[in-house]
């Protein structure tokens, strides 16, 4: 897809000697709505055929929207579909990496942050709620196009995020690939006082656990840092 941020963020989080190799899925334009996640699902097979000439370890579906867009159990069906065009590579998605990393926090009760328009926020809350979750706040941004997504600044999401985050909550959630969190993860975890994830920060940490690279990882908060 039209992420320019994703793909930066995992080379410079990930541990030495570890490769990422990716291919680009497909949506009509660069909005992020309902309408085009939903289409990005038409392009897997093209990119697994594409990225098993590289033997990976792990294929993750690269978006977070595209992978909740279509229910609950949507990114279970996205898994499916990488797994058997692979011919039984591993595969995952943001969300469930999301879902697990979560998990592994112990985390029950989230504020959510988004770039989203209204439509994803509400396919997102009820993913998460459908997956065991209590969704304390979810605020968006309400930006529509990648552009404006992926140019927000590092100091922009953090400041949003600290006016947003419900104190109610256990752990702070930044969702979309295309924020640029990975230089603010420790320091707004050492403001808040609690755990904070990020869709690059669960991607990486959910390939890294299925490929066996179990060392922790440090500067990027307390998931990879922990666990």
């Amino acid at each position: 897809m039209d992420d320019m941020v994703l793909e930066p963020e995992l080379y410079a989080m990930a541990p030495e000697g570890v490769a990422i190799y990716a291919s680009r899925l497909h949506k009509p334009n660069s909005d992020t709505t309902v309408e085009t996640q939903s289409m990005a699902i038409e392009s897997v097979d093209r990119c697994v055929d594409e990225l098993i000439l590289a033997r990976p370890k792990v294929i993750c579906f690269g978006s977070t929207s595209a992978s909740f867009v279509g229910g609950v159990d949507y990114d279970s069906k996205i898994i499916e579909k990488i797994q058997k065009r692979s011919n039984g590579i591993p595969g995952t998605t943001v969300s469930t990496a999301l879902v697990n990393a979560l998990k592994a926090l112990g985390s029950k009760r989230v504020s959510v942050v988004t770039p989203y328009v209204e439509e994803l926020n509400l396919k997102e809350r009820a993913f998460l709620e459908g997956k065991g979750f209590e969704v304390v706040s979810l605020n968006g941004m309400n930006l529509v196009t990648s552009d404006d997504i992926c140019n927000l600044s590092p100091e922009t999401v953090h400041e949003f995020a600290l006016k947003k985050f419900d104190t109610s909550a256990d752990t702070l959630v930044f969702s979309c690939t295309g924020l640029h969190t990975a230089p603010i993860m420790e320091s707004i975890e050492r403001e808040l006082g609690r755990p904070v994830v990020s869709s690059n920060v669960v991607t990486l940490w959910q390939m890294l656990r299925i490929s066996g690279v179990n060392d922790p990882v440090p500067k990027f908060g307390t998931l990879l840092r922990e666990h």
